[in-house]
C-alpha cells in the first residue's frame, strides 16, 4: 500500500500551486450522484500539471446532539466513470484518517479539507470520488464528477 501523507491543518497549498498560470479550477462541479443524506460537499476542483486537488467541505450532522465525527478512509480513490480506472489518494489534508477522527462539539460546524490525488488523463471527462462501496450514507462516494463550465483556465 502508498504511504498518505497526512496534515492535520488546514496547509499552505503554495507548494503545489506555485501560481495561477499553472492550473485549471472548476468551481461547484457538476455531480451527477451524492447520498440524499450526505454532509459534504465538492466545492472546487483544480488542476496542475501533475496533480488533481478536491476541495471540500463537511458539515456537522444535524441527526447528532453535538454534530457527531468525521473521518476518511485511507483507500478513498478516484474512478474514470464507467471503468475501472482508478487513482489511489495521494495526500489528505484538513481531515482526519481512519482510524482517527474529528469530533463536532455543536451543530452547524464544518471543515474544510482537500484530497489530493495524481491528475486525470486530458481524456476523462467525468470521475468519482469512492470513499467505500458498497455504500451507506456516511461514506464520501460522488458519482459524476463532471469537469464543467464553471472553469477557470490559467494555463498560458
Amino acid at each position: 500500500m502508498m504511504d498518505i501523507l497526512i496534515e492535520p491543518t488546514w496547509p499552505n497549498m503554495s507548494s503545489f500551486l506555485k501560481n495561477k498560470r499553472e492550473r485549471l479550477s472548476y468551481i461547484n462541479p457538476d455531480i451527477r450522484f451524492v447520498a440524499p443524506r450526505s454532509t459534504c460537499e465538492l466545492l472546487e476542483i483544480i488542476i496542475t500539471e501533475k496533480h488533481m486537488f478536491l476541495l471540500m467541505v463537511n458539515y456537522a450532522d444535524s441527526m447528532y446532539k453535538n454534530g457527531g465525527w468525521v473521518q476518511i478512509y485511507p483507500e478513498i480513490f478516484v474512478r474514470e466513470s464507467f471503468t475501472e480506472n482508478k487513482w489511489p489518494l495521494k495526500r489528505a489534508m484538513g481531515i482526519p484518517v481512519h482510524p482517527d477522527k474529528y469530533e463536532y462539539t455543536a451543530e452547524g460546524q464544518c471543515i474544510e479539507f482537500t484530497l489530493v490525488f495524481d491528475r486525470l488523463p486530458n481524456e476523462v471527462t467525468s470521475f468519482d470520488l469512492i470513499e467505500r462501496e458498497p455504500s451507506d450514507d456516511s461514506f464520501f462516494n460522488f458519482y459524476g464528477i463532471k469537469f464543467n463550465s464553471n472553469e477557470q483556465n490559467y494555463f498560458e
